[in-house]
């Protein structure tokens, strides 16, 4: 490199600037040999996340975060967190059937039964307005109000 003109602390500093673009590319080649492709989407395959792979790009008021989702469903009446779950999944729709599975789930693990949200009232955000997630809340007997997304 001395014959280029650069002078010692040049060569240094290009070394490291090599070495550091190594280091990336070596993590990389990592992180693909050991990861599969995360699920498609209408537009290609997700993009994933070197140092955290399960967390996901989220929309939010101030552009778009790398992060969880967090959700949590609670009974008001008896003031406790029936099923709480940090997702790597910017949308809500999806969420929400496993939300009630899950607290159908520890509901009756401590002894209030499988039906024991039964005639509940769920109150959501538009994100969890689906048609799907209505006919599932319907099935379940659950008394929800989610405002639709276009009202």
């Amino acid at each position: 490199m001395r014959d280029s003109g650069l002078n010692e602390k040049e060569c240094e500093r290009l070394k490291s600037q090599i070495e550091k673009i190594e280091k990336k590319a070596e993590k990389i080649e990592k992180f693909l040999a050991e990861n599969s492709p995360k699920s498609k989407s209408r537009l290609g395959e997700r993009q994933c996340n070197i140092t955290d792979n399960e967390s996901t790009k989220i929309k939010t008021s101030r552009g778009m975060l790398q992060g969880y989702n967090g959700m949590a469903i609670s009974d008001s009446k008896n003031q406790i967190i029936l099923e709480a779950e940090a997702f790597g999944n910017g949308q809500e729709q999806g969420l929400l059937k496993p939300m009630i599975e899950g607290a159908k789930e520890n509901a009756n693990s401590i002894g209030r039964g499988e039906d024991y949200l039964e005639g509940k009232i769920l109150i959501s955000d538009t994100g969890s307005f689906s048609e799907d997630n209505l006919k599932y809340l319907a099935g379940e007997k659950i008394d929800a109000y989610i405002p639709d997304q276009q009202f």
